[in-house]
């Protein structure tokens, strides 16, 4: 009888749905689980970039598409660590592929980089995409506060105009205050003519109220598993994880920027994906049996655990519910943010 493979990928962002489309199109007989910490799917596609863009609608089509196939299976709200871990996801799956990508800063090492008034690019984003006021509130409240709001704007003095300055060869010293930033000192530098440059040791301090720093994303170290900290991301040989010593993790793959870094642009996600599944594929034969691998033991074991997680159809009903409160507002979808309304219009 052939062997049906069951495997585990968190979190399901393009990179793990990329993975799980190409097993799932492959000659070998398989189920998968999808996990991810949030309630809802598609990462940086849903949660990091504007949904009305017309590129990213596309994208999300074709990554519901894949989701929405047979044997593929969701469970959103789940973390890793947290929820369930390594021992846990051995006992039910053939293989498991990280795909949790860089969601931290990269660290900036310069005196008062800790200084109130200093952020990074990952925090500036989580904070700019949250509606000012709860979803559900917004579009309830719309035409209860419209006057107000007329009454606001017409009180509100002429809009100042805003420049941009661009200071190239530039780098950042230190931040400087007593108890916050108040300004950031930077070395003038120099071209040397082979593609680097040099400090002149020229210093200038600029007076600001904050900084936001946007040198590259970073991942996080994954529980019992090895991590190389100065490059972000997990060791591994053709996506399959390495161990500190350098032998294999037996069944444990790693795909998308946890695997490679905060690099790449889409297509080099897809092609990322299928060099991993190809590794998982290559090692078939070998990979270890799971002791449990009923489909229902999962749903069983995370709800002894008291986790509420999501599903497919959750974010199905979500979905709906964001759909016509874009409606509501002439749009064509109004995310519903705060996680706990998330998981409660999901039906979890």
């Amino acid at each position: 009888m052939a062997r049906t493979l069951r495997w585990r990928s968190s979190a399901p962002a393009r990179p793990a749905i990329y993975a799980a489309d190409t097993l799932a199109k492959s000659d070998t007989r398989c189920e998968v689980d999808l996990f991810d910490r949030l309630p809802a799917p598609f990462g940086l596609v849903r949660h990091g970039v504007a949904p009305d863009h017309p590129r990213i609608k596309q994208i999300a089509h074709a990554l519901h598409r894949v989701l929405d196939q047979p044997g593929i299976r969701l469970f959103g709200n789940v973390a890793y660590g947290r929820d369930l871990g390594l021992a846990d996801l051995r006992a039910h799956y053939d293989a498991v592929i990280m795909a949790t990508g860089c969601e931290r800063d990269r660290d900036l090492d310069i005196p008062g980089i800790g200084l109130r008034g200093s952020f990074g690019a990952a925090e500036f984003v989580q904070w700019i995409r949250r509606p000012p006021r709860r979803a559900h509130g917004l579009a309830a409240g719309r035409h209860a506060g419209r006057r107000d709001r007329c009454r606001e704007r017409r009180a509100r003095p002429a809009r100042r105009a805003r420049r941009l300055h661009l200071h190239f060869l530039r780098r950042p010293v230190a931040l400087l205050g007593p108890d916050r930033v108040t300004s950031l000192r930077t070395e003038r530098m120099a071209l040397t003519g082979d593609g680097s440059v040099r400090g002149t040791g020229e210093m200038t301090d600029f007076p600001v109220q904050a900084v936001y720093r946007a040198i590259r994303y970073q991942g996080g170290h994954l529980a019992e598993l090895a991590f190389d900290h100065e490059a972000g991301v997990l060791p591994h040989g053709a996506g399959r994880v390495l161990a500190l010593a350098g032998q294999l993790v037996p069944g444990v793959y790693a795909v998308g920027w946890i695997k490679r870094g905060p690099v790449g642009l889409i297509g080099h996600t897809r092609g990322c994906a299928l060099r991993t599944v190809g590794s998982l594929l290559a090692d078939v034969d070998g990979l270890p049996r799971p002791t449990d691998p009923d489909p229902a033991a999962v749903e069983a074991l995370l709800g002894g655990r008291g986790v509420r997680y999501t599903t497919w159809d959750g974010w199905l009903t979500l979905g709906k519910v964001e759909r016509q409160l874009g409606e509501e507002r002439g749009r064509e979808r109004m995310k519903v943010v705060p996680r706990e309304e998330m998981v409660e219009l999901s039906g979890a």
